[in-house]
């Protein structure tokens, strides 16, 4: 469980009527677990959002076991899907080699 409070969007409170609006909050882990409980709190608001996938095709990736524990490890402990946590990893892995690139060619 997580002990810091994260980033949550939520109903305003005073503003749960139609067009109630989303704000953001910090809430702990408690406060997280209270709002949730209240059955309101679990409704969708709004229409539902259709979005385009954002991904390309699937890469099929074989990982040694010890890798693949690790990974899993990481990425539980920044609440992402080993997926999520792996495409981040490969992003900044390329901003860090674009960012060598520029400063090598510029010395």
């Amino acid at each position: 469980m997580r002990d810091e409070p994260f980033d949550l969007d939520l109903l305003d409170p005073d503003d749960t009527g139609p067009g109630a609006t989303m704000k953001k909050k910090k809430m702990t882990p408690q406060q997280e677990h209270e709002f949730y409980r209240d059955p309101r709190n679990l409704e969708p608001q709004g229409p539902a959002v259709r979005r385009k996938p954002t991904l390309s095709e699937t890469v099929p990736v074989r990982l040694a076991p010890e890798m693949l524990d690790e990974i899993r490890r990481a990425a539980d402990a920044e609440y992402r899907s080993v997926g999520s946590f792996i495409r981040v990893a490969l992003a900044n892995e390329l901003a860090r080699r674009r960012a060598s690139k520029r400063s090598s060619a510029g010395g």
